[in-house]
């Protein structure tokens, strides 16, 4: 009798055995639906000009340059001006890249972040001509709507849906404002540690923790009759 218990034992294991197979642990989506962050240059071409670095009409396209720069570019900032033949030419150039140095300076890009250079000319880079260039982090989102396996029956494997945390993923990845967080932390900034202590003890005694005089109201009419 317990002989025949034993073989029923062992019959039983080897039918419950695809069953319990398919009980493993559960798959990470994220690893379906991860969003993969690279890095990507940019670039900007721009005449130099002796007297004022740059052209009126072409300080708006500098700006919008720069201000992508400082909300999520890369370092180095690579400045590269085109230079004629002969050695006077070579003085011009230098003697423009570095008014293009300084006014990106003054515009708020960090003086040790610049790479300033000279090269020969050429027909993609006229003489006098100033390129611009520095990586920024962008994202690829996955493609949703892979509706091709049935979610109501998936025997023997617990593996998530094609399409499980796509819509996740994917919004995420449209919203972040600067996808280089999704690598590493913005970096703390300069907050003076005192000031931040003495804001917390006043909130903690219930005073008031903004200095008379920074903060002013105003009664909106809209609506209003």
């Amino acid at each position: 009798m317990t002989s025949i218990r034993r073989r029923l034992f062992g019959f039983a294991l080897l039918l419950l055995a695809p069953i319990l197979a398919s009980c493993a642990e559960e798959g990470d989506w994220r690893a379906h639906q991860r969003l993969v962050v690279e890095k990507r240059p940019v670039a900007l071409a721009l005449p130099v000009q002796d007297d004022s670095v740059i052209k009126p009409e072409d300080m708006s396209r500098l700006q919008s340059f720069v201000d992508v720069f400082l909300q999520r570019g890369e370092a180095p900032f690579a400045v590269t001006v085109s230079k004629g033949e002969g050695e006077e030419a070579e003085q011009v150039a230098k003697r423009r890249a570095s008014l293009m140095a300084d006014l990106l300076t003054a515009m708020g890009v960090d003086q040790a972040g610049l790479r300033v250079r000279t090269v020969d000319a050429s027909d993609v880079s006229p003489e006098g001509m100033a390129r611009l260039g520095y990586d920024i982090y962008a994202v690829r989102v996955p493609q949703c709507g892979d509706w091709s396996e049935n979610s109501s029956f998936t025997p023997f494997r617990n593996d998530p849906l094609p399409s499980f945390g796509c819509a996740v993923s994917r919004n995420i990845g449209l919203m972040v404002d600067n996808p280089r967080d999704l690598i590493r932390p913005h970096a703390l900034d300069g907050r003076d540690a005192t000031r931040g202590a003495t804001i917390i003890g006043k909130y903690r005694s219930g005073e008031e923790t903004v200095s008379k005089g920074t903060v002013t109201s105003t009664i909106s009419t809209v609506g209003t009759q």
